[in-house]
């Protein structure tokens, strides 16, 4: 009975995270502090913060007059990006919402944007500016880039939320008759075509729902709705081999379906992976665009690290057999096993690779990786295979081995040593996505194969058609 009297008392006692972490947090910025104060170092978010604290000090509004001096008239283009600092330097300086015939600033943003955490928006920070402009408010009204059909259909589903009677708005903002981000309707100027499907247009926004299920697994729900999208492209492409389906201009024919006018966006690579396994099944091509991959996070990055292990230490068997068995190099499970018996086949790979070792420290690590694909007949074997589970083909696999054994060759003009640039390899593989040159090069063929994006990278993109087969946030498409 005490006992379960002192469980019960260490369940009431308050979590000491919260505090530990609060610490943590201000101890860890006070060290990077007066370490940059020591070394007399600076970086972009330092020099706001400095800027900001100085336009609230003694001498703020002659550090704001004198800015002013220098440039009266500010324009912020993508305002939506701008976060609480770097608005309260802009308010400083200029003086909102007051207006003054000596200064001018013109803030240009888009509040549905704003909404857009991710990418460093400020949705509070929109809405206390669009406060601070008052009737100082120039909305465009007219859409460029999508058919009217299209804009016209937008306009119906967000003006119904918009009309809810108890809703908080379109956009989840509206308090009771207060809404700082209200919807409106806008016009379109159309476009010249529209997609059309035997012979009559089809409708701008169509939904499909799964019929209810008690329980449906998270696997179960991704390939059914994959297969939906799926069974829906190959339908349209079917209809385009015989000129049924396509884009009709008022004059001109008909310009048939093809796979480029189509992305389909997700939320994630798990997603992006269904679907795409689903169309590879049923013969369509696709690849994956995300605006965090990068070449190190690809299946030849981890093949990579081996062939290299085994050109530094070619004497190791196990690593030499870890390089052997890479996809890329093809070799099959009879040309594996007879490593085992046949001392002579065994004795030609451990000479080959020790030559590797030898085009590396004379040459680079890049002319040796075409070595590499050369001698095993990667670039005849891959180029005219088909592609594999997920419609990746020969071309992307030998595009992003080169493109890493580029990153390699430019990495070990500053290391020194095989064992120097391993280390450089394994922090990347554990770390993929720390550097921004390291992103995945594009093919041009990439652009002929349905498109498969994330929403974050999807932004500001523009498609002719545009599948939605996965929920989206809280709404389901």
């Amino acid at each position: 009975h005490q006992l379960s009297q002192v469980r019960e008392a260490q369940e009431r006692l308050p979590s000491p995270y919260p505090a530990l972490f609060s610490h943590a947090t201000r101890w860890i910025a006070a060290q990077l502090n007066d370490t940059q104060r020591r070394r007399s170092q600076l970086g972009f978010d330092d020099l706001l913060r400095h800027l900001d604290t100085a336009l609230q000090g003694e001498n703020g509004p002659r550090l704001a007059q004198i800015i002013r001096q220098q440039f009266p008239v500010a324009l912020i283009d993508e305002f939506q990006d701008t976060d609480p600092v770097q608005y309260r330097i802009f308010e400083r300086i200029y003086d909102l919402p007051n207006q003054h015939d000596d200064r001018a600033l013109i803030l240009i943003g888009d509040p549905k944007q704003a909404i857009y955490a991710f990418r460093g928006a400020d949705i509070h920070t929109y809405l206390k500016a669009r406060a601070a402009v008052g009737d100082r408010l120039h909305t465009l009204g007219t859409n460029h880039r999508s058919t009217q059909a299209l804009v016209s259909a937008t306009n119906h589903c967000f003006s119904h939320m918009e009309r809810q009677a108890g809703s908080a708005g379109a956009f989840l903002f509206r308090q009771g008759n207060f809404n700082p981000v209200p919807f409106h309707g806008v016009d379109a100027r159309g476009l010249d075509e529209s997609f059309q499907v035997q012979g009559v247009s089809s409708v701008a926004i169509s939904l499909n729902v799964l019929p209810p299920q008690d329980k449906r697994s998270k696997d179960s729900y991704l390939n059914e709705m994959a297969a939906i999208a799926a069974a829906q492209l190959v339908d349209w492409f079917h209809l385009a081999s015989a000129s049924q389906a396509g884009f009709a201009q008022a004059q001109g024919p008909l310009r048939p379906l093809q796979p480029s006018d189509i992305a389909i966006l997700v939320n994630n690579r798990l997603e992006a992976d269904s679907m795409r396994r689903v169309l590879a099944r049923r013969g369509i091509r696709s690849v994956y665009l995300s605006d965090q991959d990068t070449v190190f996070q690809t299946p030849q990055a981890r093949e990579v690290s081996h062939w290299l292990q085994a050109c530094a230490e070619p004497d190791n068997p196990r690593l030499l057999k870890a390089a052997l068995t890479s996809p890329t190099l093809g070799q099959d499970y009879a040309a594996l096993e007879a490593l085992n018996h046949d001392e002579m086949a065994w004795e030609e790979r451990l000479l080959q690779f020790k030559g590797y070792q030898e085009i590396w420290r004379r040459q680079g690590v890049l002319p040796m990786i075409r070595h590499i694909l050369l001698d095993f007949n990667c670039a005849s074997r891959l180029l005219p295979g088909p592609p594999d589970a997920l419609g990746q083909s020969g071309e992307r696999v030998l595009t992003d081995v080169l493109h890493l054994a580029e990153l390699l060759q430019q990495a070990s003009f500053t290391l020194e040593g095989e064992h120097a640039l391993l280390r450089f390899l394994a922090e990347q593989l554990a770390n993929p996505k720390a550097g921004a040159d390291d992103r995945r090069l594009r093919l041009e063929s990439d652009m002929n194969l349905v498109q498969v994006i994330t929403i974050h990278k999807s932004k500001g993109l523009e498609y002719p058609l545009v599948m939605l087969p996965f929920k989206i946030g809280r709404a389901h498409v």
